[in-house]
């Protein structure tokens, strides 16, 4: 399925529901430069062999959603900038996905810059160990990121993972399964709007590194799961010179 669609730059509406893809390994640049489609919907796809994604959706420039949910990637090793060039992407939602073998993610929203929400929750990233600068990277326009549930399970290092992110309001990191996470330096640094951070997925006892976390960051509320995680953060918040509501909840 390679480059299937790809170039078909008058193509307004593809209907791929009844497609069987359960024995694809490929799917590179599948709709590549479909710059005319408004709207999406592979959720149907099988996509439990597919080990190659690259520009699979390079230049979407009409459409304005996208949703994933539940889709099985498990047999990829690398994934990044697959919506590069959707340049009018509002939403993304990649709930409930399956990234297992996934160890390189990068720049998942490089070259979207209007992405205002994106869903996360219940993803399986368990083998990634370094998502640093991902979410900061090629994206200004984020307003809410939503990361409950997500499986971190090998994940150590997550500096600057929303830097500069100054619109983005709200950010929830229940639930998250990340018991390794010891690196979070400047996490949040010039996040200038933040409102609401739901810290609770995240052991504070087990950061080592946790420099210039909450720079600019003022007057947000961070909920956190209990009265040593309080602490920790506001130590935190002390050492960036920042103010914020800490709350257990």
């Amino acid at each position: 399925m390679s480059a299937m669609f790809a170039n078909c730059y008058a193509l307004k509406n593809v209907d791929v529901s009844s497609f069987d893809t359960s024995s694809v390994g490929d799917m590179n640049s599948i709709f590549y430069n479909c710059s005319s489609l408004t709207s999406l919907d592979i959720k149907n796809f099988n996509t439990s062999n597919v080990t190659s994604f690259s520009n699979a959706f390079y230049g979407l420039s009409s459409v304005t959603s996208v949703d994933f949910s539940g889709l099985d990637f498990h047999t990829m090793s690398v994934i990044g900038e697959i919506f590069n060039g959707a340049s009018n992407l509002l939403s993304v939602n990649l709930s409930k996905t399956k990234f297992s073998s996934v160890t390189t993610l990068y720049g998942l929203l490089d070259g979207a810059s209007a992405v205002k929400t994106l869903n996360l929750s219940g993803a399986d990233f368990s083998s990634v160990t370094d998502i640093s600068s991902d979410f900061a990277v090629g994206n200004t326009a984020l307003e809410s990121i939503n990361l409950s549930g997500v499986n971190f399970s090998s994940l150590t290092k997550a500096q600057a993972m929303f830097y500069n992110l100054n619109k983005l309001k709200t950010i929830n990191m229940s639930n998250i399964v990340a018991p390794k996470l010891t690196d979070i330096i400047a996490m949040f640094n010039s996040c200038s709007v933040l409102e609401t951070v739901d810290f609770r997925g995240i052991d504070t006892s087990k950061l080592t590194n946790s420099s210039s976390v909450f720079n600019d960051v003022n007057g947000a509320k961070i909920y956190v799961s209990s009265n040593t995680d309080k602490t920790n953060i506001e130590n935190m918040l002390t050492a960036s010179s920042a103010s914020a509501n800490v709350l257990v909840k």
